[in-house]
């Protein structure tokens, strides 16, 4: 059900207020505009500096009174649109008054619409307002803008171009779609490629807005991570899952992962690559920020599921879920427990091409709720890398670094390194790099060897949490690694 089907709904059903979270106001004059007309109605639309007057203090309450009586008293079926109402409906005259007017108002067949980018509800009016969360523009929205710049600026494009630009625009306002396709073509003078990445890099800007929100651009691949060969394969069974033919299959669209293990084991890089692998944009949502936010953790968690879900298929990466909802066992931290009961809700019944990847340190912060089979679809623990996971990673990053592994003893770094994350194993190549820069020579043994003599691994410090981590994972996660032991047997077979 679109946008204007629920207003129609609510309307017909006689609902005498509706309640439109969202920024875009013109969108919501459009379509009231359609529903009035259609239903041979007028639509009045109020703000505090209606009709030129600017009001300061209480002086707007009592032109809102002004305007509802009239709505109550007279005969013509309207549709009142009131903008940026969230200031004002608390107040106790408003909300007394709109009760009282609420049956006149169904009986008239008019309606109120208050239109608001913030959810403020007295509880004496739930019971009579519906509330629609205006999702943002689908593709179909965002080709309707698109075709309108095309016909201002007498231009026609190649489909497969058009669908291309459409979809790097999804997660914008309509406006803000407006603006970016006409500002691609002004500074290019046509579309090409570039104008597409233009694009795109608008609504990183733009994302980036949200203080809980950031446009990632997934620039690891899954050959960057070492090791974590279970996962990988679990990954690769899920490659295409989301596409038509998986829909076609009977499948559902993947919900998403739980990454929990030790600090600088893969857990982001797992993140990013991904992404990557899947050819889906990712975005990163700090829950730590929900509350440092100027709206409330409610309506800052809102508004990223809404550019979540418009930006669908997409990676929505939450690093280090822990520190955004460790209150929520705290019956007295009533903020954190909304905020975590709004999210494990849309978790578990989310429609959208989400893909949720949680990483987590520490689950002894952790609500046992969020980790109860259906939020994701699998918890996998991320543990230090073993002997073989280590060799991989030396690899990896002297390759990455433009270093053939071959060249270097690679077994001996491994016997060295036990307890190394991965994250420390990078550090050991960089610090032997840096050293033999220094020296204006070529990377050497000796180099390397010193700089993990050097290296204090995190696990001497934090032996017993990693312990404890272990084993709490031993029976309620699916481990991201195969066993050493089976290796080596397969090996010698």
């Amino acid at each position: 059900m679109n946008f204007r089907e629920e207003i129609q709904s609510y309307f017909n059903s006689k609902y005498p207020f509706v309640y439109v979270i969202t920024y875009e106001e013109e969108r919501v004059v459009s379509v009231l505009s359609d529903v009035a007309r259609e239903q041979k109605m007028s639509l009045e639309v109020w703000s505090a500096s209606s009709m030129n007057n600017r009001f300061l203090d209480e002086e707007p309450v009592s032109s809102i009174i002004a305007v509802l009586e009239q709505l109550a008293m007279g005969e013509e079926r309207r549709i009142l649109l009131l903008k940026d109402f969230h200031i004002f409906i608390g107040h106790p005259v408003i909300m007394r008054m709109m009760k009282d007017i609420s049956h006149s108002i169904v009986n008239k067949g008019s309606l109120i619409v208050i239109s608001s980018p913030v959810f403020e509800m007295p509880v004496e009016l739930a019971k009579d307002m519906a509330v629609i969360d205006l999702p943002l523009p689908n593709f179909d929205e965002l080709r309707d803008v698109f075709n309108r710049v095309q016909v201002e600026r007498s231009s026609i494009f190649p489909e497969e171009f058009v669908e291309t630009i459409i979809r790097a625009a999804r997660g914008l306002t309509l406006v803000e779609a407006y603006r970016v396709f006409n500002r691609a073509l002004i500074k290019g003078g046509d579309y090409k490629l570039d104008d597409i990445n233009l694009v795109v890099e608008e609504k990183r800007k733009i994302i980036r807005k949200f203080d809980m929100l950031d446009y990632i651009e997934p620039d690891e691949d899954i050959s960057s991570v070492g090791g974590l060969f279970e996962l990988k394969r679990w990954l690769i069974e899920r490659e295409k899952a989301f596409s038509d033919d998986a829909r076609r299959f009977g499948l559902p669209p993947p919900k998403g992962l739980m990454l929990l293990g030790v600090q600088g084991c893969g857990k982001s890089l797992m993140a990013r690559a991904i992404a990557n692998m899947w050819k889906l944009p990712l975005i990163r949502l700090d829950m730590a920020s929900l509350y440092t936010s100027n709206n409330t953790p409610e309506e800052a968690l809102r508004t990223a599921i809404k550019v979540s879900s418009s930006l669908a298929p997409v990676v929505l990466w939450i690093d280090e879920i822990e520190k955004g909802l460790s209150g929520a066992k705290d019956e007295r931290d009533s903020s954190t427990s909304r905020s975590f009961g709004m999210f494990i809700t849309w978790m578990q019944e989310k429609k959208d091409a989400v893909f949720v990847v949680a990483t987590a340190n520490n689950v002894s912060n952790l609500p046992p709720e969020l980790l109860r089979k259906g939020r994701f679809d699998e918890i996998f623990f991320i543990d230090l890398p073993d002997i073989h996971e280590r060799a991989e990673i030396f690899n990896v990053h002297l390759r990455k670094r433009g270093r053939d592994p071959s060249g270097f003893n690679i077994v001996n770094f491994v016997k060295l390194t036990e307890h190394f994350s991965g994250a420390e194993i990078e550090q050991v190549i960089i610090s032997a790099l840096f050293k033999a820069f220094s020296e204006k020579r070529e990377l050497a043994d000796r180099d390397i060897e010193i700089a993990i003599k050097e290296t204090v691994p995190l696990y001497e410090t934090y032996e017993e949490d990693i312990k404890s981590l272990r084993d709490w994972a031993s029976t309620r996660t699916r481990f991201a690694t195969v066993s050493s032991n089976l290796i080596d047997m397969f090996k010698k077979q």
